[in-house]
C-alpha cells in the first residue's frame, strides 16, 4: 500500500513538471506594418486563456506557448492579429486600424465632437494633451512631462504666468526642509532650490 502511494506521488509528480516545463517559450518583435518600427506596449494574449504579456519599449515580447495555441496580438489604433504558434519565434507586423474614433463626449461644460484619429496622428505630444484632458490638471500630469522630457518646452508653450520663471532645475522638485532635518548628517537640496 505505501509502495503504490509512493508510485501515484512520483506519478503526479512528473505529470505536473510535464506541463509546467512541455510549454515552451515563444518570443519575437512587434512592428508597425507601415514605418517597421517597434511598438511598446502591444497585448499578447493566448487565446482562450487569461495569459498575457505586453511588449516591452523595443516591441520584444516573450510568452509561454505551447505549438498550436494562437496568440492575439492587439494595440489601440491598429488591427488585431491572430497566429497560431509554430516554433519559438514568432515576428508580427501589425497594420494600422482603417477604423476612426467618431464619437460624442460629453464633458463638464458642454460637447465635442471626437475627431478622426490614426495612428500616424499619435505622438508624444498628442498623447501629452489627451492625458491634460483626462487628468485636468492633476499633479500626475508634473510627471508625465518630466518623464517625456516635455516640462520646460510645454510650460514655455503654454502657462503665461510660469514660462518667465521656469529653468531647467524644475525636472527636480525641491526636498521637504523637514526631510532634510530628519537626516543624520543632513544631505543637500537639490540643485537650484535654497535649503
Amino acid at each position: 500500500m505505501k509502495n503504490l502511494i509512493l508510485q501515484t506521488f512520483h506519478l503526479c509528480l512528473f505529470l505536473g513538471a510535464a506541463l509546467v516545463y512541455g510549454q515552451g517559450t515563444v518570443g519575437g518583435v512587434v512592428t508597425d506594418g507601415e514605418t517597421g518600427t517597434p511598438l511598446p506596449g502591444v497585448n499578447v494574449l493566448i487565446q482562450g486563456t487569461t495569459t498575457g504579456v505586453s511588449t516591452d519599449f523595443d516591441g520584444n515580447y516573450s510568452i509561454q506557448a505551447e505549438d498550436g495555441q494562437v496568440l492575439e496580438f492587439s494595440y489601440l489604433g491598429f488591427e488585431v492579429q491572430t497566429i497560431t504558434v509554430s516554433g519559438d519565434q514568432l515576428d508580427v507586423s501589425l497594420q494600422p486600424s482603417t477604423n476612426f474614433l467618431d464619437e460624442i463626449v460629453v464633458t463638464g461644460y458642454g460637447t465635442q465632437s471626437r475627431r478622426e484619429v490614426t495612428a500616424a496622428d499619435v505622438d508624444v505630444d498628442f498623447i501629452l494633451d489627451e492625458r491634460a484632458r483626462e487628468l485636468v490638471g492633476e499633479g500626475h500630469r508634473w510627471f508625465d512631462l518630466v518623464r517625456t522630457g516635455k516640462l520646460i518646452e510645454r510650460v514655455k508653450a503654454h502657462n503665461i504666468d510660469g514660462s518667465p520663471n521656469i529653468q531647467s532645475h524644475h525636472v527636480l522638485r525641491p526636498i521637504p526642509l523637514d526631510q532634510i532635518d530628519r537626516t543624520e548628517g543632513g544631505y543637500g537640496q537639490n540643485a537650484g532650490y535654497t535649503q
